[in-house]
């Protein structure tokens, strides 16, 4: 279905799961065990560069609980506090209004797909589009090019779709910090691809329902090197 076609269709209004506004981290990380949520679809996928989908599963029956990139727990940390001077930088590059919503939420008609959003976005027609925060370093940010044109990483990628899936919304934008002015930063839009969002509401379905809720570890399908940081 394009997207012109998405905007005269009835939205599905998302559930919402959990204010997330003062909640502590233990309570948060029980609700997010609740379903799949976007930074979880790239080690579902088989994509991620940090975990496999067996570190998934164990993450969701609370097993061992897996963060990404958190053999840099200082990046991470650094990731979380410059959100909102990131997300000020988005504002003033594009001159989009951009706001939070401290709620987890769920998909109207699969519960199982979660999303925590960074932030959202007013653009000038009155729709609302997503914002999801990144920050980088000068090395990594080459990653956000491929074969010499501008995209979206595909771990990322799927973070956004999974986003667009459960919020019913159109179009999600990518705003990556990789230095330390607001010049260095990476402004990306992707716009909703429903051949991409049912394959990935399929193989989401198949690992909560033949792996997650029966108990059943998924195959090692990844790289090696991943695969042995895994085991």
């Amino acid at each position: 279905m394009p997207v012109g076609s998405l905007a005269a269709r009835e939205r599905l209004k998302p559930l919402v799961l959990a204010e997330t506004d003062g909640l502590s981290e233990e309570a948060w990380l029980a609700y997010r065990r609740k379903g799949i949520g976007g930074s979880d679809v790239a080690a579902l996928l088989g994509i991620s560069p940090w975990r496999t989908a067996r570190d998934l599963y164990y993450d969701k029956l609370n097993i061992a609980a897996v963060e990404d990139n958190e053999g840099n727990w200082v990046a991470l940390e650094m990731g979380h506090l410059l959100e909102p001077l990131v997300a000020k930088i988005f504002e003033r590059k594009t001159g989009y209004k951009a706001y939070q919503i401290k709620k987890m939420f769920q998909h109207a008609e699969y519960p199982w797909m979660l999303a925590d959003v960074d932030y959202f976005v007013e653009l000038p027609d009155g729709t609302t589009a997503i914002l999801e925060i990144k920050t980088t370093n000068y090395n990594a940010r080459d990653n956000w090019w491929l074969d010499g044109k501008e995209t979206v990483p595909v771990y990322y990628e799927s973070q956004g779709r999974h986003y667009m899936a459960v919020m019913d919304l159109d179009r999600c934008f990518f705003c990556c910090l990789y230095g330390n002015n607001e010049d260095e930063v990476i402004i990306r839009e992707i716009r909703r691809d429903m051949a991409y969002e049912e394959e990935m509401i399929y193989l989401e379905q198949y690992f909560w329902e033949n792996h997650v809720l029966a108990q059943t570890p998924p195959p090692y399908t990844e790289d090696g090197d991943l695969v042995i940081e895994s085991v």
